[in-house]
């Protein structure tokens, strides 16, 4: 659903209503599930949308840091992959 939003108020060039989505998903922090629970296209876009909006409002230093970790798990993901691939040959 967030996505949805972010891709709709990014539409409409509303930086401010896209903040608001991060604001409200910070809030609900009892009744969400785990980030990693979700499909990891949906987690995807979802960084993707939320490193934009970062850059947009100049926290360049966010923006890195978040694609940083982003990196880091895609790294740590595909040596995973590799060393399974490599247990079964």
């Amino acid at each position: 659903m967030a996505n949805l939003l972010f891709k709709t108020y990014f539409k409409l060039n509303s930086v401010a209503m896209s903040r608001s989505i991060l604001t409200s998903i910070g809030a609900l922090k009892t009744d969400k599930p785990p980030f990693e629970s979700f499909p990891r296209s949906q987690r995807v876009t979802f960084k993707y949308y939320q490193g934009v909006l970062a850059f947009l409002e100049e926290h360049y230093s966010e923006v890195c840091l978040s694609q940083f970790k982003s990196l880091s798990a895609v790294t740590d993901a595909l040596l995973t992959l590799k060393l399974a691939r490599l247990s079964n040959a």
